[in-house]
């Protein structure tokens, strides 16, 4: 059976554009007529709904006479609207880890002269030092491995060592 969206005019008890509303009301009671309760209406109205598991819309969509294409989704639209929307969460997710895994924060608790950090960066990352107090620290610097690093200062004192 063909379903025809009929838009309204005016305003909806939510103050939205009654437009974007689509009259079923009148569908239903014509499709239904002579069905003896409320809950056998809903329960034939609903069979005739996808399956939730794999909705798959299979009427006719009719558009009122006057009425153009433009605002309504077609099928085209919604798949390209979320491959584009998937494939920029996908990258923006890419980054942030690309970013977390770029990074390695040491927070030396007790003051030492020397800071050993295992960092797990697989690289050589350059790095800047701040004491306690909020100063930055230069110090030497010798790469260990890809993955450690020693770093030794005149005094000790305690402090966070950014790697990147």
């Amino acid at each position: 059976m063909p379903v025809t969206v009929i838009p309204k005019t005016g305003v909806n008890a939510a103050g939205l554009p009654a437009a974007q509303l689509v009259d079923v009301e009148g569908v239903f009671d014509t499709a239904f007529a002579g069905t003896a309760t409320e809950t056998t209406r809903a329960e034939a109205a609903e069979a005739l709904l996808a399956p939730k598991a794999s909705p798959t819309f299979t009427g006719t969509v009719t558009i009122p006479t006057g009425a153009t294409i433009a605002g309504f989704a077609t099928t085209a639209s919604v798949s390209t609207a979320v491959a584009t929307e998937t494939t920029r969460a996908e990258a923006a997710e890419a980054l942030l880890r690309a970013a977390a895994a770029g990074t390695y924060t040491f927070n030396q608790a007790s003051p030492l002269a020397v800071w050993v950090i295992n960092h797990s960066l697989g690289r050589f990352p350059s790095a800047t030092v701040v004491d306690s107090s909020g100063n930055m620290v230069e110090g030497d610097v010798v790469y260990n491995s890809s993955n450690q690093v020693t770093l030794s200062f005149g005094g000790a004192f305690s402090g966070v060592a950014y790697l990147n």
